[in-house]
């Protein structure tokens, strides 16, 4: 079996436990994707884009087969192979490796601390430490895999901390894990410090509460949570106490009675202060009496969930306040206004859940201003006891959706009674943004004006760049007829890739890097940035529809199909373009009735959108119906149309099967030769054979995964 180090630096061991690590490290560099990904298999051509996007086609595929005979010779060596290659695919044998990860998880498991902490023994315990600086599609692959794995080992960490039952030395373990891998993690500083009493050593608990709240103050700007402020006051009364149960026992209710005058904010993992502050989000678990269900205990965890789910959107800060709201209650509730104020907090989201019979417990959310007069939004969910976890972070992904319109809409509408002398930068960021998307010609030049006034007040606002090369990204669609432009595209591509290089965790700088590929069709590059968009934020939808559309053009449709689903499940009230976007969709996908449908939807949000549904009633055999979208085609794109002169039918049309960045040719036969069909008064014909290419249908039987998909 071939032992595969991925924790620490890359690390290859054969079946005698000898060093056989690849001499080349974008070799290794293939081993390690291919591990990482869901299924250990990709194409060829999706690993020359990762690791050679700089170089030219041919010298890149060049370079892959060096890598891969390299590789070959490595595996050929061991008893049993563990790599298959053949002209299009790049294969690991599941049964002949394992890696250091699977041993990890299954230490964690089974609460084996002693081998978990040995497995996490490293100077750097961070994933493929050293590997930095390959190839700029692979590291920001590499930044992503790092939060979502190193994360991960965190969370699980914590949470066999939280399930108690261990020694003050299985404790102590965890705690330094944890600790290494995100320093500022307050559950894992508040064990070490309760060991560390326990054993007598007050002084040095002391010491590492006050060092840990200067990291804190210096770096972020906030202050340590009331709880932990009340163990170290506790510890400090008591130098000899043993036991850590009772040290902490009775302070949780001491800092709630009385709260300490600076906001009490509990850390929240990979959030980082900016220039552009955004507005921040206060959220906590709604007080209610105890009724024995151990609600209120799932209140207290939905409540860790919608931290971590709203946690992924750059939209807002998020907070988790030590302190229970119970808004009902007059004095409760002046005191939590007061707090919110002097914090700078603008929005709170309550949360509650509630035994409703024996097998359902209701969800109710409500977003308030700051002060707690004005409900931006409220939302209730039912959820069935026996699925309540699952289903809960699913109920936080759909009220991340919503959240997200409303302080947006609420944030628009104190911005826009604002001079510009007194806005930040995210405001002008946020104006932009909503005005991205009315896919208006008329706010083109707005657009690009407020995200350099964005810029001008924060010049490494990563958002900022983001939305300008969105703006520059959708001009081949909002401006049709427009001629496309080198030195556009370059500038869109150098303002995404520098987001990306300022905050490679926000999920929509990869979306518009992944546009820029997708539209110079470097369509494998396309693919790697929005699956890294997806795996950042699942729960965003507007990144879900967009990964959708360019999983569609580039011929992945279960993927597409997944994610355009998935998108209209998180946000329940979509706007217009998500339906234009789920017309082209279908339309690729061969569903042509569920296209004519969406294009009805969709309204005129796009002047093209009529010759999707032109198209698809052609392949219907709708003829009738077909002419008149066309007609209705040829009226909406003449009114917008920013080409140098008034274009002819023959124009519009050429425009329209040619704009698009449709990877498979047989698909784009397809729309072609029906728009032609259509305009020179043919009857229907029949589809090319194998058109349209790679339909959902036809993708579940090859057993590939979709591409891109990890």
């Amino acid at each position: 079996m071939i032992e595969l180090g991925l924790i620490g630096g890359f690390r290859l061991a054969g079946a005698q436990g000898d060093d056989c690590a690849p001499r080349s490290q974008k070799a290794s560099c293939i081993l390690a994707y291919l591990a990482l990904s869901k299924k250990p298999i990709a194409r060829r051509d999706v690993l020359t884009s990762l690791l050679w996007s700089e170089s030219d086609e041919e010298r890149g595929r060049a370079s892959l087969r060096q890598a891969l005979r390299e590789l070959r010779a490595v595996s050929g060596a061991q008893p049993k192979a563990f790599l298959q290659t053949s002209r299009n695919i790049v294969e690991l044998d599941q049964d002949a490796f394992h890696t250091d990860l699977s041993c990890i998880q299954q230490a964690i498991q089974r609460r084996d601390i002693v081998a978990f902490h040995a497995l996490m023994s490293h100077p750097e315990p961070e994933l493929l430490a050293g590997m930095d600086y390959i190839d700029p599609l692979f590291d920001s692959w590499l930044r992503v895999e790092r939060e979502r794995v190193v994360s991960g080992i965190a969370r699980s960490a914590l949470d066999v901390l939280e399930e108690g039952g261990l020694s003050l030395n299985e404790q102590r373990k965890l705690a330094d894990v944890v600790l290494s891998i995100d320093p500022f993690a307050e559950a894992a500083v508040q064990v070490q410090m309760e060991t560390l009493a326990a054993r007598g050593r007050a002084n040095d608990a002391v010491a590492l509460f006050e060092s840990y709240r200067k990291r804190l103050r210096d770096e972020y700007e906030i202050d340590e949570s009331g709880q932990l402020r009340a163990l170290a006051r506790k510890i400090r009364q008591q130098p000899g106490q043993s036991e850590p149960k009772s040290i902490a026992a009775g302070f949780a209710e001491q800092a709630e009675i009385n709260p300490a005058p600076v906001w009490p904010v509990e850390y929240v993992s990979g959030k980082t202060k900016k220039t552009a502050d955004p507005p921040s989000i206060a959220i906590m678990p709604h007080k209610s009496q105890s009724d024995g269900s151990g609600s209120e205990f799932m209140s207290e965890a939905f409540a860790n969930d919608l931290v971590s789910t709203l946690s992924r959107f750059s939209e807002w800060m998020v907070v988790n306040p030590n302190f229970r709201s119970g808004l009902p209650d007059e004095s409760r509730l002046a005191n939590l206004q007061n707090q919110l104020h002097q914090g700078g907090i603008e929005y709170l989201l309550e949360c509650e859940l509630k035994m409703q019979g024996e097998r359902k417990f209701q969800v109710s959310v409500h977003l308030y201003d700051c002060n707690l007069t004005n409900l931006e939004f409220s939302q209730e969910y039912m959820v069935e006891t026996h699925e309540r976890l699952a289903l809960l972070n699913e109920v936080s992904c759909r009220v991340a959706s919503c959240v997200q319109n409303a302080v947006a809409t609420s944030r628009l509408h104190k911005i826009r009674m604002r001079s510009d002398d007194q806005r930040a930068a995210y405001d002008f960021w946020l104006e932009g943004q909503h005005l991205l998307t009315q896919w208006s010609q008329s706010s083109e030049t707005d657009k690009i004006v407020l995200f350099e006034k964005a810029l001008a007040l924060d010049p490494e606002f990563a958002s900022a760049y983001s939305g300008l090369a969105a703006v520059l990204n959708s001009q081949w669609f909002v401006l049709p007829g427009k001629p496309p432009e080198k030195e556009t595209m370059e500038r869109a591509f150098a303002y995404a890739r520098r987001a990306v290089e300022l905050d490679p965790l926000d999920s929509r700088n990869h979306v518009n890097l992944g546009w820029s590929h997708l539209l110079a069709r470097r369509f494998e590059c396309a693919e790697l940035y929005f699956t890294n968009a997806v795996n950042l934020n699942s729960a965003n939808p507007n990144v879900a529809i967009a990964a959708a559309l360019a999983n569609s053009f580039c011929g992945n449709h279960v993927q597409a199909q997944t994610l355009c689903s998935r998108a209209f499940d998180l946000n329940p009230g979509p706007p217009q373009w998500y339906f234009a976007y789920k017309a082209t969709i279908a339309f690729l996908d061969g569903d042509f009735e569920a296209c004519v449908k969406a294009v009805t939807q969709a309204s005129n949000v796009f002047p093209d959108i009529h010759g999707w549904s032109a198209a698809a009633n052609y392949r219907l055999g709708r003829i009738s119906l077909a002419l008149d979208d066309l007609d209705r085609f040829y009226a909406s794109l003449a009114s917008d149309w920013a080409g140098e002169r008034s274009p002819g039918k023959r124009q519009m049309r050429d425009w329209f099967v040619q704009v698009f960045p449709i990877r498979n040719s047989q698909q784009r036969q397809v729309l072609a030769s029906s728009i032609e069909a259509l305009a020179s008064g043919k009857q229907m014909e029949r589809l090319p054979s194998g058109a349209p290419a790679l339909s959902s249908r036809q993708s579940k039987k090859t057993g590939l995964p979709p591409v891109g998909h990890h």
